[in-house]
């Protein structure tokens, strides 16, 4: 039921990148604030910003079936590192592919919001995945959940079997004992045997909680 928590949370941005329209998945962590992938607010290739962003809680099909609207973007922020170490190969952008959009309004008041943080002690985990696909019927809504090995998690990323469709910007949250979800990170790329996940780190961590409104 994507009008209920936590796919109110879960959001699609809208926008265009010159004159192509594009859209990615983005996740409510705060009242204003929206985790997404750089990918899905700079295009490195056309080297430009999406623009007239616009974004949709809980959409799960036309855009014009939003079930609370669509909402202004005042901020877009990615890390410099993007940019600056593109050199027409993704993988030197890889590391730094995340980003934070902060609203006009504190639609997470009403809607609700993940927690998200840096956890150390990632081994083996239930990893769930919430993302727009890139190959599903409209802008539709879909979720899954897989078991990561201990083995593919590292410092900055981890790798998984969870189906994410290349779809940028879906977010990966972890469930704790008291069934409170936080975002892990967020899954951007793929490689021939596995979806791979940039991780929340510590220097992450600190980045967002500067920029959280």
């Amino acid at each position: 039921n994507n009008s209920e928590y936590p796919f109110t949370t879960i959001g699609y941005l809208h926008g265009s990148f010159g004159d192509t329209r594009a859209g990615c998945s983005g996740t409510l962590i705060g009242p204003r604030t929206v985790l997404t992938a750089a990918r899905c607010l700079y295009d490195l290739e056309q080297d430009v910003w999406l623009d007239d962003i616009v974004y949709l809680p809980a959409l799960n099909g036309r855009i014009n079936s939003a079930p609370f609207g669509g909402f202004d973007v005042e901020d877009a922020i990615i890390p410099s590192g993007y940019i600056e170490n593109f050199q027409g190969e993704y993988a030197n952008s890889f590391p730094y592919d995340i980003g934070i959009m902060i609203l006009k309004d504190p639609i997470g008041d009403d809607l609700g919001y993940l927690g998200y943080g840096h956890f150390t002690n990632l081994s083996r985990f239930k990893a769930n995945l919430v993302v727009h696909r890139s190959d599903g019927p409209g802008i539709t809504m879909w979720r899954t959940s897989c078991k990561v090995d201990g083995k593919l998690v590292e410092s900055y990323y981890f790798q998984y079997r969870c189906d994410s469709a290349d779809s940028g910007g879906g977010t990966t949250y972890l469930v704790d004992k008291d069934g409170e979800r936080y975002v892990t990170g967020i899954d951007v790329g793929q490689n021939d045997d596995y979806n791979v996940v940039l991780r929340i780190d510590s220097a992450y961590k600190q980045w967002i909680d500067d920029l959280w409104q």
